[in-house]
């Protein structure tokens, strides 16, 4: 709560730029269980696309929410 609320009392206290993106991609990704019993290897693989809103609060600082 804390958090939201600083997060809007900054973009309304400031002026900003803000710029939209998108991003896209592939994403690999391999993990292994060991136990005392059993050793086992497993992947997962996909791809992923979203979108994302850079607002500039200063010249040093970003907020850059996005959706994957």
């Amino acid at each position: 709560m804390l958090i939201a609320g600083f997060t809007i009392l900054s973009l309304s206290s400031f002026p900003q730029e803000t710029s939209f993106g998108v991003t896209a991609g592939y994403l690999n990704s391999v993990y292994s269980i060991e136990d005392e019993l059993y050793n086992r290897n497993l992947s997962e693989s996909g791809y992923y696309v979203g979108a994302f809103l850079d607002i500039s609060l200063s010249e040093s600082l970003n907020l850059v929410p996005g959706v994957n």
